[in-house]
């Protein structure tokens, strides 16, 4: 009986002669074993948040939140390798915005940050819930729309990035 105890999980044992002297001890010892699994399995959640939280650092822009330059050579590494080239379905955008180092030196760097900000936000209303945006650091921006075949009017895809920077500096 006591080798089925044990197999089943039992991890001490007290014989009725002994109770006196080797309850406590057995009580004290369960409870420590229990205190010991619950600190490990806050340490593994904590650990596993943490990794969440460095790969985020590791992989977005900490001002805008978007992908950043390593994130998007993962992702259109991956995407090379996955379209075909008789059937393409991706589109890829690269967006500069022209004399942003003037916005800088004329009116600050908060301002600049701002804008980064506004147009990262603009960028991502009008990204689908599988493209991706990101930053490739300061005015440089991509986007890749995932499933963009040639019925899509591409004009309209352009048109929509446009439209990302009409009013950017009076709205919002």
């Amino acid at each position: 009986m006591l080798i089925e105890l044990m197999r089943t999980g039992a991890t001490d044992f007290v014989l009725k002669d002994r109770i006196s002297e080797r309850l406590l001890p057995a009580v004290n010892r369960a409870m420590q074993e229990i205190e010991n699994l619950r600190a490990r399995h806050l340490a593994e959640e904590q650990g596993t948040q943490l990794n969440k939280e460095l790969r985020q650092l590791a992989t977005h822009d900490p001002l805008t939140g978007a992908a950043n330059r390593t994130l998007m050579m993962e992702i259109l590494k991956k995407a090379i390798q996955e379209t075909d080239p008789l059937n393409p379905s991706r589109v890829f955008f690269y967006i500069d915005l022209n004399r942003f180092k003037n916005i800088n030196d004329n009116y600050g760097h908060q301002l600049g940050d701002q804008l980064l900000v506004q147009v990262t936000r603009r960028l991502d209303s009008i990204r689908r819930a599988n493209d991706h945006l990101g930053n490739f650091g300061g005015d440089k921006f991509f986007l890749l729309m995932e499933e963009a075949t040639l019925k899509e009017n591409l004009q309209l895809l352009i048109n929509q990035i446009k439209g990302c920077f009409c009013l950017l500096y009076t709205s919002d």
